[in-house]
């Protein structure tokens, strides 16, 4: 269980603001959302760094480390990683993380790997649940990639070196599942940084 209270958070978080305010509004209007997408495609971001810290409190679990009996509250509960349940979770407990998922009086989003969305359908209430109320999350448009790389650096205080976006947009725009890559290629780049350049 991570526990978030961290509006900050928010502060960090660029390049995907229409998708947190669509997510944000399901919520709050239907109390469920699924978030489908490829590895890869900032699910787990768009989640936690994005929407939980919007709801006081939320709580961010995965179906691995979770009792159904721990899945209570009334706090927004993002369930990461969603396909543990199929992978993970032995098959009698399977139904009762569901029904505990779908029975709580809080809101739920759940973040499931697009190739274990037909796993859904194995349980009607969860099949039911996501066909309804579901976001497909698909590669960040170029623009939004240039805002996830420019603006935290300028929050900072930090300059981009230049062509730096340009070379860093270039070699992901439009791949799905290049946003661990992003992540890592900017990781890299920081700590061979010239001072706050």
């Amino acid at each position: 269980d991570v526990l978030y209270d961290l509006p900050e958070l928010v502060d960090r978080f660029f390049g995907r603001e229409d998708t947190v305010t669509r997510l944000a509004e399901i919520l709050a209007r239907r109390g469920f959302v699924a978030v489908v997408g490829s590895s890869g495609s900032g699910k787990s971001s768009v989640l936690r760094a994005g929407v939980a810290p919007l709801f006081r409190g939320a709580r961010v679990v995965t179906p691995a480390t979770s009792a159904p009996d721990d899945l209570g509250g009334e706090e927004l509960l993002v369930v990461d990683q969603f396909e543990e349940l199929f992978t993970a979770v032995a098959e009698p407990d399977r139904a009762a993380v569901i029904d505990a998922v779908l029975g709580r009086p809080g809101p739920v989003a759940i973040a499931v790997r697009a190739d274990f969305y037909g796993h859904c359908g194995s349980h009607s209430g969860l099949a039911e649940a996501v066909a309804s109320s579901q976001v497909l999350l698909g590669p960040m448009a170029e623009a939004d990639l240039r805002r996830a790389i420019s603006a935290p650096a300028a929050a900072a205080g930090l300059t981009l070196a230049p062509g730096l976006v340009d070379r860093v947009v270039h070699d992901v725009a439009g791949e799905p599942g290049a946003l661990p890559l992003l992540s890592h290629a900017l990781l890299a780049t920081w700590q061979r940084r010239d001072g706050r350049t």
